[in-house]
């Protein structure tokens, strides 16, 4: 529980002091007092919110005292499930919290020997693959191999707790192609099973103008802000119901449109760019339709036959900037690419904003056929 709740206050803080420096030079930049400011950071009420959210849905199993103690042991000894990394300079002892899971499981699994544990992680690095184990682990299961079952998959997780069901190809495609789910998947691609796929950057087609005009082939860093998605093609449904909800897990192709960092020279540059990205979905399909990037591809750029097509699929560049706008990115964008600062308005804050886009949009779509610092 706690594992999964400072990932969310980690992520909170992180993008709360990234506001904060981007409001503040904003404000250098602006020749007038702007109307904006960010409340204090508050990660205790955001670890708060997710304890109950997650709460709500699971029970959480204590961690005894002989537990937390053991943990601190193996961490010590570099046994597993923690180890010791041992790099040129320095050994580094990891693993307490794994050690902590651990034992919390085998406690559970000797205080309810007449329950079958089903244990889930895919971190098959330090927990095994679910058929061999380190040492000590090996021993924390002797007597336990009937009550103790290892899931490494959610397709192992399907297989045994999930009955078939059917629903229509049009109507999951009508989910996918609504824009409930094209907004779900741009957010997607900075959740951390989504992002995976773009760290270290990734190859896309960037436009000089707007998107589909003057494609050229870029390496980008990455996203500005949440790109806008068009589902392309789907395959590989099976759906399934646990409980009395119905699910779906799919493979689908989305074209992803949006600003990017492309990697030039170290220099803070912008560009329209579009890539196809093939993911494995997780879809609740009933009530209100949500969705989970299970798998992410590496990014492809778009091919010579796919830019023929591409007017046909492209989003609109208003769409575009305006997830910019929405996830509070265009400060950061006014901080990093050299544009003139908007023309003051007589409006409040949100004329503002609007001022800011279109001088972006007059700089990007009708400043020439050239973006900035494109050559």
């Amino acid at each position: 529980m706690e594992e999964l709740v400072a990932q969310h206050a980690v992520k909170y803080r992180k993008q709360h002091e990234a506001a904060v420096q981007a409001v503040n030079a904003l404000q250098k930049l602006t020749p007038w007092e702007l109307d904006a400011r960010l409340e204090d950071g508050n990660p205790a009420m955001v670890r708060e919110h997710w304890r109950d959210k997650y709460g709500a849905v699971v029970d959480t199993v204590p961690t005894s005292e002989r537990a937390l103690r053991e943990a601190a042991v193996r961490e010590a000894n570099g046994l597993a499930p923690a180890r010791i990394d041992t790099s040129a300079s320095r050994s580094v002892k990891t693993g307490y919290r794994d050690a902590a899971v651990w034992m919390s499981v085998m406690d559970y699994a000797l205080d309810h020997p007449e329950e079958t544990v089903y244990f889930v992680s895919s971190n098959t690095k330090d927990f095994g693959d679910g058929v061999t184990y380190e040492s000590p682990m090996g021993w924390d299961l002797d007597g336990l191999e009937n009550e103790f079952v290892h899931l490494t998959s959610l397709d192992q997780v399907l297989d045994r707790f999930t009955k078939p069901a059917e629903v229509s190809e049009e109507y999951l495609r009508k989910l996918l192609t609504a824009g409930d789910a094209s907004s779900a998947i741009g957010k997607q691609v900075f959740s951390r099973d989504g992002s995976q796929a773009f760290e270290g950057g990734f190859d896309a087609t960037a436009f000089r103008g707007g998107l589909g005009s003057g494609p050229y082939r870029i390496w980008a860093d990455k996203w500005l802000a949440a790109p806008a998605a068009v589902m392309d093609s789907m395959s590989g449904a099976q759906v399934f119901t646990i409980g009395e909800h119905v699910w779906c897990t799919v493979n689908v192709r989305w074209l992803l449109s949006g600003l990017a960092f492309p990697d030039r020279d170290n220099k803070d540059l912008l560009a329209f760019a579009s890539c196809w990205w093939n993911t494995r979905l997780l879809l609740s399909v009933q009530d209100e339709p949500r969705l989970v990037v299970l798998r992410g591809q590496s990014p492809e750029r778009l091919t010579d036959e796919d830019l023929e097509a591409f007017a046909g699929k492209a989003p609109d560049v208003e769409a575009v900037i305006r997830s910019v706008i929405e996830g509070g990115q265009l400060p950061a964008m006014l901080r990093r690419i050299e544009v003139p600062a908007p023309r003051p308005s007589q409006g409040g804050s949100a004329s503002r904003v609007e001022d800011a886009l279109a001088e972006l949009t007059r700089i990007f779509l009708h400043n020439g056929e050239q973006m900035p610092g494109v050559s």
